[in-house]
């Protein structure tokens, strides 16, 4: 008999442990809107927050299966606790394409955070200067903004009143990294789900960024040679942040039915017992399995690439997108499949099945997740591209 043993990662380890405190805080975090303090200081002991950080400054430098492992444990304790570990670890690998002693200084304390949004600059602006950019700008979407040490932002660079632009014709952006401290968290946050993330708007007004403390969205390459710098595997976190409330939601429900007994019209019978519960049960746990399954193997598969070529293809590209995209929508059908199937019940606050529906439906809103992220990764199979067409941007 052959015997397959498997290492599980240390952070991993600590994630999973670290699952029932999280479950047992969810109603603080939704209440309060952000997450306690000695949760933050425990993810981050835990080394969630570092795990995509190059080992050279101190980070784990895992694979990308280890971190989707680490943010499944923790969003199927609390979906708004996944995503800014999600967001935190994310942004956090952007600290390899600044230069190394730059990047050191950042992360000099072990628990500094990280996070912003690189996404498309809505009025953020940087002028050019002796030494680096004066910064102004509001940006939206600031997940985990409140536990900030530093925010990266992207803004649209001008040389005196004008815009640069590329050799397109288009307006050159660049990513900047500035201290929280100068920066106003405005309080827009008031959302149906996933409201513990804090995911406020953010502004500055005319700071200065030195030069090191920027780079280039795309076209400029990572100062660190690892695989994990080849592509954005953080975007993967979307469908493991989705597998991760799914598997609360259908783990939920069957709890909830278990013992539960039928009322009203139905008589003392019990609710498991109803063949559209047990349909349903048996199809939210299979998409549950199908979405993990689907993601799972095809982020080995394109991180095998990356190791053994040192390049990552248009193909595996564009299917590592797919991967997420759809084992999201999966995940999505499971919660909606247990919200449905959990009755009257689930629509109590002190079910949790309500926050699982409300959670991933706001996640759901996301670009890199939304329908229509489906309709490029399909375009881009079609023509053989692994290019987001819409930003000329690789899909991963």
């Amino acid at each position: 008999m052959r015997v397959i043993v498997t290492t599980v990662q240390p952070v991993v380890e600590a994630a999973r442990a670290l699952e029932p405190t999280v479950r047992a805080q969810a109603d603080q975090i939704e209440r309060e809107g952000r997450l306690p303090e000695g949760l933050v200081r425990a993810l981050s002991e835990a080394g969630v927050f570092r795990m995509l950080v190059p080992k050279a400054l101190g980070g784990l430098e895992v694979d990308p299966v280890t971190q989707l492992d680490v943010l499944e444990a923790i969003s199927r304790g609390d979906g708004s606790a996944g995503w800014v570990s999600a967001i935190a670890s994310g942004t956090a690998w952007t600290m390899a394409f600044l230069p190394p002693e730059t990047a050191a200084e950042i992360l000099a304390d072990p628990h500094a955070i990280v996070v912003g949004t690189l996404g498309a600059p809505s009025g953020g602006r940087a002028v050019e200067v002796d030494g680096g950019y004066q910064l102004t700008g509001r940006w939206p979407f600031g997940s985990g903004s409140l536990h900030a040490s530093w925010l990266v932002s992207r803004a649209v660079v001008y040389s005196g009143e004008a815009p640069k632009l590329d050799a397109n014709g288009q307006p050159v952006t660049r990513v900047l990294v500035f201290p929280a401290a100068q920066a106003t968290i405005i309080g827009t946050w008031d959302v149906t789900g996933l409201t513990g993330t804090g995911s406020h708007d953010y502004s500055v007004d005319d700071i200065f960024v030195p030069a090191v403390r920027s780079f280039g969205l795309s076209g400029e390459p990572s100062y660190h040679p690892g695989p994990l710098y080849l592509g954005r595997f953080f975007l993967l976190a979307h469908g493991a942040h989705a597998v991760g409330v799914a598997r609360a939601a259908v783990d939920t429900l069957r709890e909830t039915v278990r013992d539960k007994r039928q009322t009203g019209a139905g008589g003392d019978a019990l609710v498991r017992d109803r063949p559209d519960v047990q349909l349903a049960v048996a199809q939210a746990e299979a998409l549950v399995r199908a979405a993990r399954a689907y993601l799972w193997e095809t982020t080995q598969q394109v991180w095998d690439e990356a190791c053994a070529t040192g390049a990552i293809g248009a193909e595996n590209r564009a299917l590592a997108r797919l991967a997420n995209s759809a084992s999201f929508d999966m995940a999505l059908r499971a919660v909606d499949l247990a919200y449905s199937a959990g009755g009257g019940s689930a629509i109590y606050r002190r079910n949790p099945l309500q926050r699982y529906f409300r959670d991933i439906h706001t996640a759901s809103q996301h670009s890199v997740v939304a329908a229509s992220s489906l309709t490029q990764i399909g375009g881009a199979l079609l023509a053989g591209s692994g290019l987001d067409r819409l930003t000329g941007r690789p899909l991963l």
